[in-house]
């Protein structure tokens, strides 16, 4: 990814427009508007456009980059994903599909462990796909894991019956997060789990399985790598390598070797699950639930919620899952 698309402490959307009637990639390249491209977003007429300035870089991933940003009316802090397209029309047009692949699903979430998402602008100067999203202050659980290290098993159980919550959500629309890792976990400052970065996920409806190989490999299900066919259960699986990560500090599979090529073997031998680390019985079972290397035979997140570790660490909190930041009405 090359250099940003907007300068820090500038105002937009400027010279963007709200992808309402959006430009294809073509003719964005041209700067030619062409309002016979299908809309990726509806604004509620009673939904403001919100003008924004950007701030600091807070994030980079394969796709994009994260800034935070200002809301120019209110002050409110924001994050605004940034993805160039590229300058080849035919390789803009697959970006621009996916993009709006991932606007779609992001309009549709409504969660307090997802993600709030807000708009999307398309910048016609610098080519850019700009996605407002909420700005999540505490960074994401491998911030926290390089900062302080392993946790105790009160801040794993909080994290994971809160990223269960979020899959029940998640599962229950017949959607597959399909790239669930410390990096793409959020926390608030008052411990809040935030599900982020959807650009993997997909609906899958009437027993759909997907074959492609969708994911990143410390955190991959053995089915994802074999392309036998994946749905909700690949997801699963990705849970228990997070609990493994949060309790050694580390991902799965890293103390055998850092190279994606030789996690991927190790993943798909037969038999081969994660080293587990030392985890009280109840804890270490959630994760052997999860590590069953037959999708069919592993729990589903309504099946976790009802594990006596997750069950019993529910009842007996009386920590509030509800940001300051949160808006009310959410489930």
């Amino acid at each position: 990814m090359g250099s940003s698309c907007c300068k820090t402490g500038e105002i937009r959307p400027s010279m963007s427009l709200q992808l309402e009637r959006s430009n294809s990639p073509k003719n964005l390249l041209n700067n030619k508007p062409d309002v016979t491209t299908e809309k990726i977003m509806d604004h509620s007429p009673m939904q403001r456009t919100i003008m924004w300035r950007q701030g600091n870089l807070i994030g980079e991933g394969v796709y994009g980059k994260v800034f935070q940003a200002m809301d120019q009316d209110t002050g409110e802090l924001l994050a605004v994903k940034i993805i160039k397209l590229s300058n080849n029309s035919e390789t803009a047009e697959k970006q621009f599909y996916l993009l709006s692949q991932e606007i779609e699903l992001l309009k549709s979430l409504r969660h307090i462990n997802i993600i709030k998402y807000y708009q999307t602008d398309i910048s016609m100067d610098s080519k850019c796909v700009n996605i407002l999203l909420e700005y999540v202050t505490g960074g994401s659980l491998r911030d926290l894991l390089m900062k302080y290290g392993r946790f105790s098993e009160n801040i794993i159980k909080n994290y994971v019956v809160q990223m269960v919550k979020g899959l029940v959500y998640l599962h229950s629309k017949n959607i597959v997060h399909r790239d669930l890792k410390s990096a793409n976990i959020l926390v608030t400052e008052d411990a809040v789990i935030k599900l982020s970065d959807f650009g993997c996920s997909r609906k899958m409806e009437n027993g759909d399985v997907s074959m492609s190989i969708k994911g990143s490999p410390y955190w991959m299900a053995p089915e994802v790598v074999l392309q036998e066919g994946h749905g909700s259960p690949s997801d699963i699986w990705s849970l228990g390598c997070l609990i493994i990560e949060m309790a050694s500090g580390k991902p799965p599979w890293s103390e055998i070797s850092n190279k994606a090529s030789d996690i991927i073997k190790l993943i798909s031998m037969p038999g081969r699950v994660p080293r587990i680390p030392e985890l009280s019985d109840d804890l270490k079972d959630v994760v052997k639930k999860c590590l069953n290397r037959d999708p069919s035979l592993r729990p589903t997140a309504k099946q976790l919620l009802l594990h006596k570790c997750i069950a019993n660490y529910s009842m007996s909190t009386s920590h509030s899952y509800v940001s300051k930041n949160s808006t009310n009405g959410w489930a």
